[in-house]
């Protein structure tokens, strides 16, 4: 099964498409033997965080992705899983 298909820049699938290309398991889930680690991962991954790129994408009104800056560090990046 392919991610490819569809536009994935406006929902959840946004970051989880540039990592993957196919449907299959991940090796961390052998390799990092932490089980909260592994769940913090896989919560990045599949964008259940608390980012601001997806805090923010619930309040009302809805805040653009472009404006979701980073609450952290305060430089004005936008706060996503890459930054």
């Amino acid at each position: 099964m392919s991610l490819d298909s569809g536009d994935h820049n406006s929902n959840k699938l946004r970051f989880y498409s540039t990592l993957k290309s196919s449907f299959s398991r991940e090796p961390y889930f052998d390799l990092v033997q932490s089980r909260n680690q592994r769940s913090f991962l896989t919560r990045l991954r599949c964008s259940a965080h608390r980012l601001e790129i997806e805090k923010l994408r619930y309040s009302k009104p809805a805040i653009p992705p472009s404006s979701r800056t980073c609450g952290f560090c305060k430089s004005g990046q936008i706060g996503d899983e890459i930054h």
